[in-house]
């Protein structure tokens, strides 16, 4: 099925980064360190690339386990942007928001967005938009899951009850979906990784998004290291930080993402494409399957 060119009525919290500056327009969009994607994920998802020096301040709380920010199924919806704010859904655990992040170079442009889109075939009408160039080394966005529980430290997330992560996309972009734990992230980031080594090589999937609507899933135990920074083993799903969507160097994207969700474990396989280690994109929807729902 082809969907049609959206029409696009509204736009909110329009947050752009130019000449190396992000003007954020909510409190619960927080600076992000350096991380970097795939300069080309259909052809190699475990590129290596340079890590700049963190650009957070070492302050930051460390990143530990909160007792309500553990995934119970009661919803698996991360978000459905119907809201049009940079805030994911209060469920479940679970409540985050929404960020852009790059290199700080001097005339890179990037936009997200969220806006109404009639092309979407997910239910409802809003999506996340964004748009980026003029980034040598690295752009992205991401989704903090659990930032605080009482104001005075930063959760993690146990998303142990659930087998993987999928969501609707569509544009131009070859990116690196990675799904962070503490053990990536560098001390000045609420993570253990030490400054003498490579951080923020977080495990995750090459995915390239074309220019249909498409629901793509992840599965946790398919999840890999790029293999450029500090190994730490295997992914722990009841320790994740952040889901973000990284570019790769000197990337120029469009891209329009809609209803990210977990999968509940033993679900059935969501119509849609369902990512190989590789993150080629060779397997065909699926047309019975009945997809994880968000309620």
């Amino acid at each position: 099925m082809t969907y049609k060119k959206p029409r696009l009525r509204l736009r909110k919290l329009m947050i752009w980064g130019a000449s190396g500056l992000l003007a954020c327009s909510a409190d619960r969009l927080p600076r992000k360190p350096a991380a970097l994607g795939d300069a080309d994920a259909t052809a190699d998802a475990s590129m290596p690339m340079p890590i700049p020096p963190e650009a957070a301040p070492p302050n930051v709380n460390p990143l530990v386990a909160c007792p309500s920010a553990v995934a119970t199924g009661a919803n698996p919806m991360i978000d459905d942007f119907e809201d049009l704010t940079p805030a994911s859904l209060v469920v479940d655990g679970r409540a985050g928001g929404w960020y852009p992040y790059n290199d700080e170079t001097l005339g890179g442009q990037q936009l997200l967005e969220f806006v109404l889109d009639d092309s979407t075939p997910a239910p409802g009408n809003a999506a996340l938009h964004t748009t980026g160039r003029g980034f040598p080394t690295f752009s992205g966005f991401g989704l903090g899951l659990r930032w605080t529980e009482t104001g005075s430290e930063s959760c993690y997330y146990d998303a142990s009850y659930y087998s993987g992560l999928r969501f609707w996309a569509r544009g131009s972009a070859s990116l690196r979906v990675t799904l962070q734990n503490p053990s990536v992230r560098g001390v000045g980031s609420g993570g253990t990784c030490p400054s003498s080594e490579v951080c923020f090589d977080a495990h995750g999937l090459g995915v390239t998004i074309g220019a249909e609507w498409q629901e793509y899933r992840i599965e946790f135990e398919s999840v890999t290291q790029a293999g450029f920074g500090l190994e730490v083993g295997a992914f722990r799903p009841e320790q994740l930080a952040a889901i973000e969507f990284q570019l790769g160097a000197g990337t120029t994207y469009e891209m329009w993402l809609d209803d990210i969700a977990f999968v509940r474990r033993g679900a059935t396989t969501d119509a849609g494409v369902r990512l190989p280690d590789s993150g080629a994109l060779d397997a065909a929807p699926s047309a019975d399957a009945e997809p994880d729902g968000g309620e």
